[in-house]
């Protein structure tokens, strides 16, 4: 589980403006605020070192192409808004970076698609990782994910009411995480991650065309090349989870998560022989790259 430290305190950059987060300010009339429409990135911050930078940039530029925000020298700025914050984050803790990208109109009808120049905002939260041993449950969720022939899930945007749902219903059912489910019921992601599952020396996954391509779903997928596990990528009933040797998710923030039970089946044995190898893998990758600068 992934929980926000209270100290040291957290902190906000807007286009060169640095502040304290409480102090962090934004105007009610923006299509962000009103409508949800920005793109956003969340990049785990070790040794005072971005994590997937490049990787995270790249999806960013993307989102904002897709929503047709224009915004000037976009990847520039945001390095430079990270490397201006990375002087308050203390080395000795994890922090998570969020980057939220949004236009420039100011309009009550979200309709106004000329706009001079984008808003680049950061936000640098301390983070602790609490790895549970017994790993986290999850539930199927009746909330279903937005088809791509309504929402293209490829963009990463600000608007999360679909996943915000998805989780909250899983919490009240006394679970840590959401399980969604195509419109036909084939599993598709968590609310906050992809999901994996392996059986037989297998791992499954649902297609890249129903779910947020995620970094670290791609880095396991590379990676499962390497090791020579068979990866299938493709639409599968959920009944195929219920089946799993072993499930785990996979994020930015919270790397590859363990889960020991879903609905009412438990996994005694979590994390899995799989899990365990692919996380100590991602675990040396993250540890390398926060050995060098990327900024």
């Amino acid at each position: 589980m992934v929980t926000d430290q209270e100290n040291p305190r957290s902190w906000f950059w807007h286009d060169g403006v640095k502040s304290i987060l409480t102090d962090a300010r934004i105007s009610f009339m923006t299509p962000a605020l009103l409508y949800g429409e920005s793109a956003f990135e969340t990049i785990r911050i070790e040794n005072g070192v971005p994590l997937f930078l490049e990787d995270h940039l790249s999806r960013l530029e993307s989102s904002l192409e897709s929503l047709e925000i224009e915004v000037n020298d976009c990847s520039q700025r945001v390095k430079r808004g990270i490397q201006e914050l990375s002087v308050e984050m203390e080395k000795d803790i994890l922090w998570r970076i969020r980057v939220t990208v949004f236009r420039d109109s100011v309009s009550m009808n979200g309709l106004d698609f000329k706009s001079t120049d984008g808003h680049v905002f950061i936000t640098a939260t301390p983070l602790k990782v609490d790895e549970d041993p017994s790993g986290i449950s999850a539930k199927v969720v009746n909330v279903k994910k937005i088809p791509p022939e309504c929402l293209d899930p490829s963009i990463k945007h600000g608007n999360y009411l679909n996943n915000l749902i998805a989780q909250r219903e899983a919490r009240k059912a006394g679970f840590d995480a959401a399980v969604m489910l195509t419109l036909d019921g084939d599993v598709a992601e968590s609310a906050t991650a992809n999901i994996f599952w392996c059986r037989d020396q297998n791992v499954y996954t649902c297609s890249h065309e129903y779910v947020l391509p995620g970094i670290t779903r791609q880095w396991v997928i590379e990676q499962c090349h390497k090791q020579g596990f068979q990866v299938h990528e493709g639409l599968f009933s959920v009944k195929e989870l219920f089946l799993a040797d072993e499930i785990f998710f996979s994020s930015s923030i919270q790397g590859l998560a363990s889960v020991s039970k879903l609905d009412h089946q438990s996994w005694s044995h979590a994390p899995g022989p799989m899990t365990r190898k692919l996380r100590s893998l991602y675990q040396e990758s993250c540890q390398s790259m926060a050995g060098r600068s990327v900024l």
